[in-house]
This record gives structure tokens, C-alpha cells and sequence, in this order.
């Protein structure tokens, strides 16, 4: 459970464990299940991509942050099961949405967010996306929360928000 530190590039291919901080100067790819057992910056110094192919899951006592300095990529389901949400997801770089996103409290994604299906997001408290959010004939669900919309929104079918609206911040 030590932080790991001064990897050039990380690749999990089984089940995770994220108990620390990772930070690398390229690229983490998580292959298998990853279960988030404590608050957890995942740092890509070189702008690298973090990427999740299956699902993304917090201890079943605890909704842990998962806070992401780089682009991420979430293929799996994250936070998606009773006790299994998480506390807040942060991405400071772009992020490709394929799956649905729960939170007990915040989403931010500072990048621009691009959905590859149609995505769900239920969040306790607000879904903000700082550069917008882009599909390809897609549809956004926001089901739970409040959203915060500061870039521009294109190739979405349908924009559905369940809580209160802030466009244009």
C-alpha cells in the first residue's frame, strides 16, 4: 500500500487493489477489476493516458476519491453496484466516457469528455464538465445531481439532467 513512484509506464493485468498513489511518466493501463481502498491520485506526468478496461469499484465500507492528473478512459462500469460507489472521480485531462459513472458526491472532468455509447452518470452532488462533452449520435444521462456545464456540447442525441442545470459558467 506505498505509493509507486518514478515508473515510466504501469500495466495491471489481473485485479487491482489501488491502496496508494501511482504516478508515472507515461501511460497506466488497468486490465482487470480495480477496487479503490482509499482516497487515490493516479498521476500521468507526461500527459499519458490512464485506462480502465474493466470496472472501477470503492471498498464496500468507504467511497473512496479517485482523483486522475492526465487523460482517462473508462471502458467498465465505475462505482456501479450497491455499496460500491465512489466518493468523487476527478480528471484533469480528457476522458473517453463508455460506461456508466457513480459517485456519492462530485464528478469533474476538466478535459473534454468524450461518450462512446450512451453514458450514465449518477452523482450526489453535481457533474461538472469544464471543456464539454462530445458524442457520436450519443445519448448523456445525468439520472442523479446537478450539472455544471462550462464548454460546448456536440453529437449528443438526447442531454437528460435529472437535478438543476448550470450552463455556461
Amino acid at each position: 500500500d506505498g505509493a509507486a513512484t518514478g515508473l515510466t509506464t504501469l500495466s495491471v493485468a489481473g485485479t487491482s487493489d489501488l491502496g496508494a498513489n501511482v504516478t508515472t511518466s507515461g501511460t497506466q493501463s488497468y486490465t482487470g477489476a480495480v477496487t479503490v481502498s482509499t482516497d487515490v491520485t493516479l498521476d500521468s506526468t507526461g500527459g499519458a493516458l490512464v485506462l480502465f478496461s474493466s470496472t472501477v469499484d470503492s471498498t464496500m465500507t468507504t467511497a473512496n476519491t479517485l482523483t486522475i492528473d492526465g487523460d482517462a478512459q473508462f471502458d467498465g462500469a465505475v462505482g456501479v453496484g450497491v455499496g460500491t460507489e465512489l466518493g468523487s472521480v476527478s480528471v484533469s485531462g480528457a476522458t473517453a466516457l463508455n460506461n456508466a459513472v457513480q459517485t456519492t458526491g462530485a464528478q469533474t472532468y476538466t478535459g473534454l469528455a468524450t461518450l462512446g455509447g450512451d453514458v450514465d452518470l449518477e452523482a450526489g452532488t453535481s457533474v461538472q464538465f469544464v471543456a464539454g462533452v462530445s458524442g457520436s449520435a450519443d445519448a448523456l444521462t445525468i439520472s442523479s445531481g446537478n450539472l455544471d456545464l462550462d464548454g460546448s456540447v456536440t453529437g449528443l442525441t438526447t442531454l437528460s439532467v435529472a437535478g438543476t442545470s448550470n450552463l455556461g459558467a
